[in-house]
């Protein structure tokens, strides 16, 4: 039986990022062959005019805004989605507007000879439309053409991967499963089962906030095209016990709600902590649950992309491999 070392323990224990085979050039694109800056400057704009709408209508003191996960869980929107126009705009090796790299692998003999320069190549949409995979570097997927140019697709190594990517990677893996559980817990639990307290004075931006933040999150999910693993179930349980160990302080601080409670929300109230203790560890399990359907998500993403394309790009998804 192989022995992990000290490393490798720390790297579990901690969800830490494990580049395989994807660059930083994958996480600037769609598996659709779509810049990412499409769909994440829309995501960012949206956040932010509902953190400006959501501050503006709070039913509190603007103080107590962030005592609530769900506006926590928005901020984590808008910051995921700021560095991924990042990474779109540094990583993308084409960007509009500049002039089509030359093709050096314009000789391609064979499918076989085509398949493997795959290592050193990455997908370009092309405007003209292609006939014919032989002797060229352009193939048919989903009815697109595409240039093969200039990425690699190679094991990736530590120094190639740039802090900022890895940044966006991190929110990214944190940001989904907290916007879908955010979802879950509202609707199931605070907008139905628990009649204390009115946490939607504006049913609109009640919507806003509890139904688009993971229609929004879905949709960077289904269009990006790097990796989710299960190893990464880390880092949105670190971000729950950062926001569970919040609550205990701002209780032992005597901290108040809008309202004047001695709870943020009823089902946290730590003057019963047997009881809180219990909600807690489902929410955690839950939050675990939503990491899996992400990773399930991102898995079948990637088989569709497969199956749409007429020849395999090198690359899949190896969440389930943790």
């Amino acid at each position: 039986m192989t022995q992990l070392s000290w490393r490798q323990k720390a790297g579990c224990f901690f969800g830490a990022l494990k580049p395989g085979d994807e660059r930083p050039e994958l996480f600037a694109r769609s598996w659709l062959g779509l810049w990412a800056v499409y769909w994440r400057v829309p995501i960012f704009l949206w956040s932010l005019i509902t953190i400006i709408w959501s501050t503006a209508a709070f039913w509190g003191s603007v103080d107590k805004y962030m005592l609530y996960m769900t506006h926590w869980g928005l901020l984590l929107i808008l910051v995921e989605s700021f560095f991924g126009v990042i990474v779109a705009l540094k990583e993308d090796r084409y960007l509009p507007g500049l002039p089509e790299p030359i093709h050096t692998d314009a000789t391609t003999p064979d499918y076989g000879s085509f398949v493997g320069s795959l290592k050193n190549e990455t997908l370009r949409p092309s405007s003209a439309p292609i006939m014919h995979q032989d002797k060229t570097n352009k193939f048919r997927a989903c009815g697109a053409s595409w240039d093969i140019t200039h990425i690699r697709f190679g094991r990736n190594t530590k120094g190639a991967f740039p802090w900022y990517v890895k940044v966006y990677w991190v929110l990214y893996n944190i940001t989904i499963p907290v916007a879908f559980l955010i979802t879950v817990f509202y609707w199931s639990i605070l907008n139905t089962a628990i009649k204390k307290v009115n946490y939607a004075p504006n049913p609109t931006l009640d919507v806003m906030l509890h139904g688009v933040n993971s229609l929004v999150m879905l949709a960077e999910l289904f269009l990006s095209a790097h990796p989710s693993r299960l190893l990464h179930v880390m880092q949105p349980l670190y971000f729950g016990v950062v926001y569970l160990i919040f609550t205990i302080v701002y209780y032992d601080a005597g901290g108040l709600d809008p309202w004047g409670h001695v709870f943020i929300y009823p089902v946290i109230d730590w003057s019963k902590p047997e009881q809180t203790l219990v909600v807690a560890s489902l929410t955690g399990l839950f939050l675990v649950l939503m990491h899996v359907l992400t990773v399930g998500v991102a898995t079948s993403r990637d088989v569709i992309a497969r199956r749409c394309r007429s020849t395999p790009n090198g690359l899949y998804n190896d969440g389930f491999e943790a």
